[in-house]
């Protein structure tokens, strides 16, 4: 496994070595004497995540990939991840922790890009003024719906969701087939159903092709 540093904790999780931190501009002399949440350069954390990680550390148990960001030398922020593993004596008690550190810092700065780029694309598709919708290429099964969809097509969300464009009509607006002859309910629905058939086929192909995708990824909506 790759590794930018290597650290050892007392049975107080506190730092008693580090070896290779300097290279990442993180002065060793800062975590000497201190465990990791009272670092004074540390960013916030919530609270819940700091007790998670103290109530393993108390369990003595292995830990992985444990990820905070903390200030370096030149005040920029640096996003590392730990494992570690305790360390017991020949009788079996524990002395404290031993592991390894990353700088994944490019990594994180990458994901929150990406993240915050599906964001406002998410915010545009939300608030544009035409409808626009997401589908599954094989299925044609809605994966998601703007506002203006819903506003038109007189749907909620959750039955645009249950639908495929195939299914698509306008339900506010398609006449009755209740209450008039069998001929020409035949006639009228028979028509409701093409021009529905034809308006999802172009509202599909046309009016937002670049949103059909089978790919689309389901992180985009989180």
């Amino acid at each position: 496994m790759s590794s930018d540093w290597y650290w050892v904790q007392d049975e107080n999780f506190r730092f008693v070595a580090l070896a290779g931190l300097e290279k990442r501009g993180l002065g060793p002399e800062v975590f000497m004497g201190k465990a990791r949440w009272e670092l004074p350069n540390v960013a916030p954390v919530p609270e819940k995540v700091w007790q998670r990680h103290r109530d393993l550390l108390e369990r003595h148990e292995p830990f992985s990939d444990f990820v905070y960001a903390a200030t370096d030398s030149a005040g920029e922020l640096r996003y590392l991840s730990v494992t570690g593993e305790p360390i017991f004596d020949a009788e079996g008690r524990f002395r404290g922790y031993h592991g390894i550190g990353k700088d994944i810092s490019a990594t994180a700065r990458a994901q929150k890009a990406l993240e915050d780029s599906e964001l406002r694309y998410r915010m545009l598709f939300d608030i544009h003024p035409h409808p626009m919708w997401v589908v599954e290429n094989k299925t044609l099964r809605f994966l998601a719906v703007n506002q203006a969809a819903l506003d038109q097509y007189g749907y909620t969300r959750e039955e645009f969701l249950k639908m495929t464009a195939e299914q698509l009509r306008y339900p506010r607006t398609s006449p009755s087939c209740s209450g008039i002859s069998r001929t020409r309910a035949a006639r009228t629905c028979n028509a409701s159903r093409g021009t529905a058939r034809r308006t999802a086929r172009r509202s599909t192909s046309k009016s937002c092709p670049s949103t059909s995708s089978s790919t689309a990824s389901p992180r985009a909506w989180a």
